[in-house]
């Protein structure tokens, strides 16, 4: 499948909360067939030598972190047109007449809408008109004050593992194995070989998706619009801030309280996206399916899955080897260190079996 194929795919299934199971099933199933047809029989995580990277190895460990503690700034970023919201805002007001719009009411708790609504169907059109106003003018300073936390959100709460296709990449090997020092390990997830969630102790397999949460990376040179999506977010976060006494525990929680998602598959497309600057990590994301709480959630979680081999950096210190190949031989799984290569005029570094 190429790029442009497999981003058309994704951008294809659309899962509304309110479809019925065995219809968002019969939406995912191209997605399915498509990973079980094309992940690569070895996906490689780099780690550098360090107390947590070397435990999360002996203990079979996959950590997860959100989009704002990657080193790209744009990972996981909520990407909102400004201008399309509030031209949307502009057309809803100005469609009152006898009532006020849903796509306005929406945004406010059912108490309070009602309460509005009843006291606008007696007013004159010159009441009708500074209310508007006067709306308008509310409306529009909670979204300014919501966007940046909107955003700040969704990138904190969002979390993922990266893994690459490649191991032969020096500047792989240069970026996250602390330049050639750490290690990386090699994972088989074909057939949707996936593992279980340890926080949630359900199956590590996103519960309302039925597919498995690892996908490859889409890259592109402009960000994934998601503004529909965030306005669905945005609603749900006035009416939040005008119940302040009312806890929401979780973000599905927040999410649910008046309107259906739009898009249950939105998250996981907002992760996939990154820019073409990338592309050379010919990277895949394995993403937390769980609902994560907004407040007091955990930073970072883990999985269990066992690594299929190991891979030493070429300027792996001494003990560390030693450490590393002494798991790997409690795992039963082969050990390989990284070479420049030799045979071939190339860049590219050589796995070489010890």
């Amino acid at each position: 499948m190429t790029d442009k194929d497999y981003k058309d795919l994704i951008y294809s299934i659309i899962i509304p909360q309110e479809l019925p199971q065995e219809e968002q099933n019969v939406r995912y199933q191209p997605l399915v067939d498509f990973l079980q047809t094309e992940t690569p029989s070895s996906l490689y995580r780099f780690r550098e030598c360090n107390e947590n990277s070397i435990s999360a190895f002996d203990q079979d460990q996959i950590w997860f972190a959100p989009g704002s503690e990657m080193n790209d700034d744009f990972d996981a970023l909520l990407f909102l047109d400004r201008n399309t919201i509030y031209s949307n805002l502009e057309r809803s007001l100005a469609s009152f007449g006898a009532e006020i719009p849903n796509s306005v009411l929406n945004s406010f708790p059912d108490d309070v809408a009602a309460s509005v609504q009843a006291q606008f169907k007696q007013m004159s059109e010159t009441e009708i008109d500074e209310f508007r106003k006067q709306l308008h003018c509310f409306l529009v300073n909670r979204l300014d004050a919501n966007m940046p936390r909107i955003e700040h959100i969704i990138q904190s709460v969002l979390k993922f593992a990266c893994f690459s296709e490649t191991i032969d990449s020096a500047a792989m090997w240069g970026y996250y194995a602390n330049s050639g020092t750490g290690f990386a390990l090699a994972y088989d997830f074909r057939n949707q070989n996936y593992t279980d969630c340890t926080l949630c102790e359900k199956r590590f397999l996103c519960p309302s998706a039925k597919i498995g949460s690892l996908f490859r990376v889409i890259y592109d040179d402009v960000p994934f619009d998601a503004t529909g999506y965030g306005t669905w977010l945005l609603q749900y976060q006035i009416a939040h801030d005008m119940v302040p006494n009312k806890q929401f525990a979780n973000l599905s929680s927040l999410l649910s309280q008046t309107n259906p998602c739009p898009d249950l598959f939105m998250s996981s497309k907002i992760i996939l996206h990154k820019s073409t600057s990338w592309r050379h990590e010919k990277e895949w994301r394995m993403i937390y399916s769980c609902n994560p709480q907004i407040d007091g959630h955990e930073k970072f979680v883990w999985a269990k899955k066992r690594p299929t081999a190991v891979y030493l950096g070429r300027k792996v210190s001494p003990l560390n080897e030693k450490l590393l190949r002494h798991i790997a031989v409690e795992k039963g799984i082969p050990v390989y260190k990284m070479a420049m290569n030799h045979v071939q005029s190339s860049y590219k570094l050589v796995p070489r079996l010890i």
